[in-house]
């Protein structure tokens, strides 16, 4: 396991990466002090604005260009040919990859959740959340005021958390099964990142009006009274990260190294 992890860490990348995203949180959260409302805990986390320390501000503009650039890097590091012979099985390896990627991006939600959680203590000097109150941001952005009481149900703590990280954490995860497929398929790096950002930090590809990948990660107010919506959302991220998985996965048996 120390080789294991002593084959991908930098420091340095690892620190520029995390640095990079913390300004990228920073700056999203201040998206969310504005309106007349009472901020509460989930508006610094992922609010109605696409802010927030967990918002589509911070997947596209901070974890999307971190996981393009530094996944590969490090990945870089691991695909020696010491290493490639120590495991002598490229399903091996590819393996590791994908445990990499899941506690990389398990590290990157934790930045997420700690930003968001500090800043909701620090500028309210609570952790409530107003969502299903009338002083809330729900109750505000509401074009219909009757309608609010259908709302409140749908908003308590458990919910909005499972929702908001599930989801998180399943973009990251698609995103970085497609940097390996990418990887797989372009030598050069420049190649795999402007792929990337094309294809997920565009509204490019669209179906049928539907915005294949960005489409999911957006939160409005409608989303939080369609359970079906959600599970919706989640299912298709799934669906996307099997699709990824298992081209990687074949295409990575056929990858030569140099």
């Amino acid at each position: 396991m120390r080789v294991f992890w002593r084959g991908y860490w930098s420091w340095k990348l690892l620190v520029a990466g995390l640095f990079y995203a913390l300004l990228v949180i920073i700056a999203s959260i201040a998206m969310s002090l504005s309106g007349p409302y009472n901020h509460s805990l989930f508006d610094y986390i992922a609010n109605l604005q696409s802010g927030g320390s967990a918002g589509a501000t911070v997947l596209l503009y901070g974890a999307l260009p971190i996981i393009t650039l530094v996944f590969p890097l490090m990945i870089d590091r691991m695909e020696t040919v010491m290493v490639v012979t120590r495991l002598k099985q490229q399903k091996q390896l590819f393996s590791q990859h994908v445990i990499f990627a899941v506690c990389f991006n398990f590290l990157l939600i934790c930045l997420m959740a700690a930003a968001g959680l500090s800043a909701a203590y620090f500028l309210t000097g609570s952790l409530d959340n107003l969502w299903g109150e009338e002083s809330g941001a729900i109750y505000y952005f509401l074009d219909n005021k009757a309608h609010f009481p259908f709302y409140a149900p749908h908003v308590t703590g458990w919910k909005v958390w499972f929702y908001i990280w599930s989801n998180r954490f399943l973009y990251l995860m698609m995103v970085s099964m497609f940097v390996l497929c990418f990887q797989t398929v372009f030598r050069k790096k420049t190649l795999t990142f402007i792929g990337m950002m094309v294809l997920f930090g565009t509204p490019f590809p669209y179906l049928l009006d539907f915005s294949v990948f960005l489409h999911p990660i957006h939160i409005e107010i409608p989303l939080w009274l369609s359970w079906q919506d959600q599970m919706f959302n989640l299912v298709y991220l799934l669906f996307w990260n099997a699709v990824a998985y298992f081209l990687a996965s074949k295409l990575y048996t056929k990858k030569e190294f140099y």
